[in-house]
């Protein structure tokens, strides 16, 4: 049966997703926050503590997990994100920032609507459907026991950033390791981590830069605390505070 030219397009776009990503696997994994570690470790989709380890071979960004098998570079995307291959190949795409099937099948816009904060606020939408309400490894190994906090089935603590106006700019990732990657296409500037729901008005407000670092604002009786997002953005974050 012959496919249809929009199944071609499709196949096309994967296939050409791999061969710019070739050799450039280790560099994309990461600003998908999917660890690459050589050594064996933690694995991202099944959360095994020494089955996993990145070998790349030949540049195709190929794995090994004891428990969940092998792959290349894509298949790992599609495992850690749980999606097929046409939307792990957007993934890719994104970062690569190549343009999308959409953007080749259709004639391009006399003008371009403004760009909005939906598409970043969808993803981590997607991603807190994910998780379930626990405790995060890392914070715990830091002497830190906080239950009810958002935990991907990888072991990963999720954290939202947001302006002080509740818009959602962005998320970070927290493994059990203590690597902290941002979620691709995250927008840190004036936006911060809270810890816990917002009031209206606070006498006293603890910022800190490093979730950890809040979370230690409990032992010493802060109420209402936030979590800058590096040094540079506590001017930022501080000028917005109520």
């Amino acid at each position: 049966m012959t496919a249809k030219p929009a199944d071609r397009l499709k196949d096309n776009f994967i296939d050409e997703v791999r061969t710019q990503a070739n050799g450039h696997w280790e560099a994309i994994l990461r600003q998908l926050a999917i660890p690459t570690h050589r050594q064996e470790g933690q694995c991202p989709n099944c959360g095994g503590k020494t089955r996993y380890r990145f070998d790349d071979k030949e540049g195709r960004g190929t794995y090994f997990c004891s428990h969940c098998g092998a792959g290349t570079g894509l298949d790992l995307v599609m495992k850690v994100n749980r999606c097929n291959a046409r939307q792990a190949a957007k993934l890719v795409a994104n970062v690569l920032a190549m343009p999308l099937p959409e953007k080749r099948m259709k004639p391009a816009p006399a003008k371009e609507e403004p760009s909005t904060d939906k598409p970043i606020a969808e993803q981590i939408a997607a991603l807190m459907a994910k998780t379930v309400l626990g405790e995060s490894h890392y914070l715990m190994n830091k002497g830190l026991h906080c239950p009810g906090l958002p935990i991907l089935p990888n072991g990963v603590l999720l954290l939202a950033l947001q302006t002080i106006d509740g818009k959602i700019t962005g998320a970070q990732r927290i493994y059990p390791n203590g690597d902290k990657p941002y979620l691709t296409g995250t927008r840190k500037k004036g936006a911060f981590i809270p810890v816990g729901e917002l009031p209206e008005q606070a006498e006293t407000v603890l910022i800190t830069e490093g979730y950890a670092n809040c979370g230690y604002g409990v032992i010493i009786g802060f109420r209402h605390r936030y979590c800058g997002i590096g040094c540079g953005q506590f001017n930022r974050s501080s000028k917005n505070m109520p």
